[in-house]
């Protein structure tokens, strides 16, 4: 856990990678801004000091207060159905004009487009009059009129009255007053006409090239069939001679010829005048379709493989997390006016800007720059050039998603880098642990080595230095093991002399004094005897335990047995013996559980208070055998609970005369108990009054 909390600290590489990105982020939009801002004064460099442009023969003069037909800038193709679908949506009211007659209302709109221009004329009017047949008069029935005045300043009258709904030429009446009798097909210029509820739809198409600098367009309606008289006019101008004529403006060729130069495919550039009126327009937001993907056979397997595996998980997750650019916006009007007038304003007043602002649905985000186009020392329009941040969004999400897959797998390859290194270090300490618990008993004797490692690193010098610690141990304990017996064998010897040099007096007349110091010398003699008879049990103990040879028998038996035999020693004490009824067998030595037993009833008899029992009790659990021996007496010291089966330790006061105790009776016991599988344990009884020793041996159990 704690290697893995560390390799948290590698979290910090994406979280770097994260901010270097929105740190590129800015810079890319700082440079796109720096760049829509240059291209918007490229476009208004190109049309500096042209005041022709924005003057052009037959449009209204700069600055003149004279109303006019103005026509826009299409962006899209039109095609002549009668429906307005591929006409872009009108800015304000004032793009699509209400004109109203007695029983007639026309709602014009134009367009110019590839040196067309484009009329959408919707009409109202409840009774929808056609011309009898192809020789009527025009003016019999409902009609669109169109009255121009050409370059060349000839006045022309255009009548689209068609005989039924559906594809239509216009018909030209020539010369002013002239009568309607004899029209004539005019094949260039083209309409459409769509009848619906309120009344008709017409759109005609007609060349630029037929327009001069007046315009005029009205809708008649004829509202008897019978009669066939024209009751109601409506439209901007009249169409009866050049004198009625509005002045029309017509954006500029050559403003188109300089935005499709310096245009961009995502990049939308206006142009206008100082009335906010849409000189020429050029380019689109959105960007063309998606490149086709790459030839997967020029990749390697792997590469091919990590992006099918990155396309089934990663892309789905990082779809749900990253915004994606998507061509799927609302552009918005095609009057810049509408959306950024505030700008168009600042512009036209002589200052370059740049906005930032979200599209209508909020699905993308545009970038305007606006620049002032001067002429003759003064503002004459402004050039705004908009286009999205969807390229910038296109290469942060592909960086992000690059980064986030690469912080993936260096997370991942790290974290299990370090996991294994780890595993591999902590086995290492986990096996030194093993190994140094297992060279050593629970009692702290030295019971094997430790393999001392090859290693170089710090682990290799402790393995190495444990190694060499254990083996001074083994030898020290070996030593001290032996020592005993060692003594024993030592003091025999002058024991002898002693016991021989006391016999040769006792064989010679010795005044009395002499015969009392003697008698103590005997005493100490014996008592020394005791000393090393006790010394050497354990040692010869050892010996028995490996030479003896195990057997099957019932130790309900033995133990009851050893008991009467208690009960015929130790007259004073009353000894209860508590048994199961049926066979316990072990596997073992029945001397050595007979010798066992006798010290823990020894020990008893020693701290047994006077005129209690010391309860023998054996019983199974669990496929253990519990031989225990209580008495009642004095507790065990809490420290001493867990070190009474050591060797060398007892917890009996030291009086004087009394035989010594070196505390080698419950040593021998737990000996007894580890050679036939079990353990040894004291604890004091409930309530304090006393003490248990509890002898856990495994039993054979009855197939």
């Amino acid at each position: 856990m704690q290697v893995l909390l560390l390799a948290l600290i590698l979290l910090a590489v994406p979280w770097v990678g994260y901010r270097y990105v929105l740190e590129m982020e800015r810079f890319l939009r700082e440079g796109q801004e720096g760049a829509l801002s240059a291209t918007a004064r490229a476009v208004a460099t190109a049309l500096h000091d042209r005041p022709a442009l924005f003057a052009a023969s037959g449009s209204v003069p700069l600055g003149a207060t004279e109303s006019g037909l103005y026509v826009r800038a299409l962006s899209g193709p039109i095609v002549l159905d009668g429906f307005d679908a591929d006409w872009p949506a009108p800015s304000d009211a004032a793009d699509t004009p209400t004109y109203a007659g007695a029983t007639v209302s026309l709602v014009p709109r134009l367009g110019k487009r590839d040196r067309f221009l484009y009329v959408l004329a919707k009409v109202s009017d409840e009774h929808v009059i056609h011309r009898a047949n192809a020789k009527a008069r025009p003016d019999s029935a409902d009609r669109i009129e169109l009255a121009v005045v050409d370059p060349h300043g000839n006045f022309h009258r255009y009548v689209i009255a068609p005989v039924a709904a559906g594809a239509s030429q216009g018909l030209r009446v020539t010369g002013e007053g002239a009568s309607w009798d004899d029209p004539v097909n005019e094949p260039r210029v083209e309409a459409f006409w769509r009848e619906t509820r309120q009344g008709y739809v017409v759109e005609l198409r007609m060349p630029l090239t037929m327009i001069g600098p007046r315009l005029g367009l009205l809708a008649a309606s004829v509202d008897d069939s019978e009669r066939r008289e024209t009751t109601s006019m409506a439209g901007p101008t009249g169409t009866e001679h050049a004198g009625v004529l509005a002045s029309v403006l017509i954006p500029e060729s050559e403003i188109d010829l300089a935005l499709q130069e310096l245009g961009r495919t995502t990049t939308r550039i206006w142009v206008v005048d100082r009335e906010h009126r849409v000189l020429a327009q050029s380019g689109t937001l959105r960007a063309a379709a998606d490149a086709p993907p790459a030839n997967h056979l020029e990749t390697s397997v792997w590469s091919r493989a990590w992006t099918a595996l990155e396309q089934a998980t990663l892309r789905r997750i990082y779809g749900q997390v990253f915004r994606r650019p998507s061509n799927d916006f609302d552009e918005g009007t095609q009057d810049p006016s509408a959306l950024i007038g505030a700008q168009v304003d600042e512009a036209l007043s002589g200052s370059s800007t740049t906005r930032w602002r979200a599209t209508a649905d909020q699905r993308a985000v545009v970038l305007s720059a606006a620049h002032p186009i001067r002429a003759a020392n003064a503002v004459a329009g402004a050039v705004v050039v908009e286009e999205t941040t969807n390229a910038i969004l296109s290469v942060r999400t592909r960086a992000l998603e690059t980064l986030f897959s690469t912080a993936l797998v260096v997370l991942t390859l790290g974290t299990l880098t370090l996991f294994v290194f780890a595993t591999r270090l902590s086995t290492r300490i986990r096996r030194l642990r093993d190994d140094a618990e297992e060279a050593v008993d629970a009692q702290g004797r030295v019971r094997g080595g430790i393999a001392a490692s090859r290693a170089r690193d710090e682990i290799g010098d402790l393995s190495r230095s444990l190694s060499t610690m254990v083996k001074r141990l083994a030898e020290y304990n070996d030593y001290l093991e032996s020592m005993s017996g060692r003594l024993a064998h030592e003091i025999r010897t002058p024991i002898a002399v002693v016991r021989s040099s006391l016999d040769n007096l006792t064989l010679q007349t010795v005044p009395d004094d002499a015969k009392r110091y003697m008698d103590r010398a005997r005493e100490g003699l014996a008592r020394l005897s005791r000393v090393v008879a006790s010394m050497t049990e354990a040692t010869r103990l050892e010996q028995t335990l490996q030479q003896a040879e195990a057997e099957k028998f019932d130790l309900t038996a033995v133990v009851s047995g050893c008991v009467s035999g208690y009960r015929l020693a130790y007259g004073h004490n009353t000894f209860e013996l508590m048994v199961p009824s049926e066979p316990v067998l072990i596997s073992g030595a029945p001397e050595l559980i007979a010798q066992m037993l006798d010290k823990l009833a020894a020990n008893a008899v020693d701290f047994a208070r006077a005129e209690t029992s010391i309860v023998v009790q054996l019983e199974l659990a669990r496929a253990r055998a519990l031989l225990s021996v209580s008495n009642e007496g004095p507790a065990l010291p809490e420290n001493m609970q867990g070190r009474l089966f050591d060797s060398m330790v007892s917890i009996r006061p030291a009086t004087a005369g009394a035989d010594p105790h070196l505390g080698m009776g419950l040593y021998i016991v737990r000996m007894i108990a580890q050679f036939h599988g079990g353990s040894a344990r004291a604890e004091n009884r409930a309530g304090g009054t006393g003490v248990v020793m509890t002898i856990e041996l495994p039993v054979i159990l009855a197939h």
